[in-house]
């Protein structure tokens, strides 16, 4: 019984794919082949999925296929044509290889194709991430004739006398990497004849330096960041290169693509003098909350309504997973309050209190100190400016009383030997108990 992996082979019937099937097959490897018919060219379409049938029939290799609506889908999701071509051709790939249990995909990407790619990207602006061009392997996708020239593949299959189906669109030039083919890479390879490996060598550079700096970048992250933020004013000093790869791992976590302007701007919004300032991005938000830097979707809205706080009892805050935890205590010289856990006079059990958003403009006097603005307050204790209106507010005959993450009004507040109202504001763990 073999260790080998099995490779299942992405094959299309173009010279590329049936050279690295053949190759792989010849060489003792075990091999699976998968072969995704896009429905793009009707019966051509349908001729080419045969074709691979056949081949793989005649040297017994196992064959898989699925016949797809590229068109059809392209227009439900808005994608381009090619983009969600690819997808779909890939999506399909994973899916074949669950089901037959292979180890590894394997894609025909050649040397030329590498050349092509990093020219293309190198004229669309790419940094050292896209000029590292496509990799031998990402995750269990394989390139095993990465390294072969199409010239070198052409040989192959003609020495092995096999045949290969011909796609009309690769003499279309208005596709970008057509163009290039045809019109711009002979003059480049009668000004640098080892072009390919020239290209390759470059893609490889770029590829250690995006190594190094992404490290950099996911080193800082973890020293000065979490999940969905990181330190704006250290992320302010960092050097450009690192800094700019912290933004995109940070967008990259919140499922978002950023482009180099919205990068740069996210850069400058980590040094802006406005603690809570923002912006937006296509699916989410970048926004500063204080001294954090933060990427994705902002906590926002507000408590709706006035509902009724249970004396004995617990009251869930609406929209929120928040809640209201009261019972009825002797006060005494062993128990304090704390941001998230008052004792009051026991009299506001006939006062009827409700929980709410704060309302503009509202006070409140902590004890011992001056009446203030619950915004100051806010601000001064640096709550994130997009939450706010979901802290829950306590309050008793239309005063503030209790403030989640605040404090309480002083003059509610019970006195040692009282019978007090403990009052606690927790919020709901992901076990589903409580944390106070």
């Amino acid at each position: 019984m073999t260790n080998k992996p099995l490779i299942l082979c992405a094959v299309s019937g173009g010279a590329d794919s049936i050279c690295m099937l053949h190759l792989l097959h010849s060489r003792g490897e075990r091999v699976a082949c998968a072969h995704y018919n896009h429905g793009m060219r009707g019966e051509t379409a349908d001729s080419d999925e045969q074709f691979v049938r056949r081949f793989c029939e005649s040297l017994s290799i196992p064959f898989y296929t699925e016949k797809g609506d590229v068109y059809g889908e392209a227009e439900r999701t808005g994608e381009g044509v090619e983009e969600c071509g690819r997808r779909l051709r890939y999506e399909f790939f994973e899916r074949a290889a669950e089901k037959l249990g292979a180890d590894l995909i394997a894609t025909a990407h050649n040397a030329d194709d590498q050349s092509e790619t990093v020219l293309m990207r190198l004229v669309r602006g790419a940094g050292s991430l896209g000029l590292s061009g496509i990799p031998e392997q990402r995750g269990n996708i394989i390139r095993p004739i990465l390294h072969m020239s199409r010239a070198e593949i052409e040989a192959y299959i003609a020495e092995k006398g096999l045949e290969y189906i011909y796609d009309s669109t690769n003499s279309d030039d208005r596709y970008v990497r057509n163009l290039l083919r045809h019109q711009v890479m002979p003059v480049l390879k009668d000004i640098n004849p080892n072009l390919n490996e020239t290209f390759s060598r470059a893609a490889r550079i770029a590829a250690q330096d995006e190594e190094f700096l992404s490290s950099l970048a996911a080193d800082f992250m973890e020293k000065h960041g979490g999940e969905d933020w990181v330190n704006a004013t250290e992320l302010s000093i960092l050097h450009r290169a690192v800094g700019s790869r912290v933004v995109r791992l940070l967008a990259a976590g919140a499922g978002l693509t950023l482009s180099e302007g919205q990068v740069v701007a996210a850069l400058e919004l980590a040094g802006h003098e406005n603690p809570s300032a923002s912006m937006d991005v296509r699916g989410g938000k970048i926004w500063r909350s204080y001294e954090k830097l933060c990427v994705g979707i902002p906590v926002t809205g507000a408590i709706e309504g006035e509902t009724p706080v249970a004396i004995p009892g617990e009251t869930s805050v609406p929209g929120t997973d928040i809640k209201i935890f009261t019972q009825i205590v002797p006060f005494d010289e062993n128990v304090q309050n704390s941001f998230n856990t008052f004792y009051f006079k026991d009299s506001i059990i006939n006062c009827n209190p409700v929980v709410r958003s704060r309302i503009a403009g509202e006070t409140i006097a902590l004890p011992g100190r001056k009446r203030r603005s619950l915004k100051k307050l806010m601000c001064d204790l640096k709550l994130p400016a997009q939450g706010r209106e979901l802290i829950p507010v306590v309050s008793v005959k239309g005063q503030a009383a209790a403030v989640m993450d605040v404090g309480a009004e002083e003059s509610f507040l019970a006195e040692k030997g009282e019978t007090a109202v403990m009052l606690r504001f927790a919020r709901l763990q992901e076990q589903g108990g409580t944390n106070a």
